[in-house]
């Protein structure tokens, strides 16, 4: 199967806007406001980041789907770390989430 950048890109990109919209809904603690935006921020910037970096995030992706347990390990580290923008954490760019999902599921965070 070919690699799609693209669309590990595009999921990339879905998936910090969605995590930003969810945040949005509770408008009771300021904080999600803030974590909100800085998602936002960062999926203004997938599409700056590297080629190579994008398609190791891909494969460290891929590897913990292929995992054996139908990419729940994965589904579950990927939807973690985008909880902890705003809590904790606040990268500045999608090279910087990007660089932290790789460190964490390969345990070299």
């Amino acid at each position: 199967m070919p690699i799609n950048l693209s669309e590990t890109a595009d999921r990339l990109e879905v998936d910090l806007l969605r995590t930003a919209a969810w945040r949005r809904k509770d408008a009771a603690d300021p904080r999600n406001a803030e974590a909100a935006a800085a998602l936002e921020r960062i999926a203004k910037t997938v599409r700056e980041v590297d080629p190579a970096l994008l398609n190791a995030y891909r494969r460290v992706f891929e590897e913990l789907c292929d995992a054996g347990d139908d990419g729940i390990e994965s589904a579950n580290a990927h939807a973690v770390l985008l909880g902890q923008v705003g809590f904790g954490w606040t990268p500045e760019t999608a090279t910087e989430f990007v660089s932290r999902f790789i460190a964490k599921s390969t345990g070299t965070a």
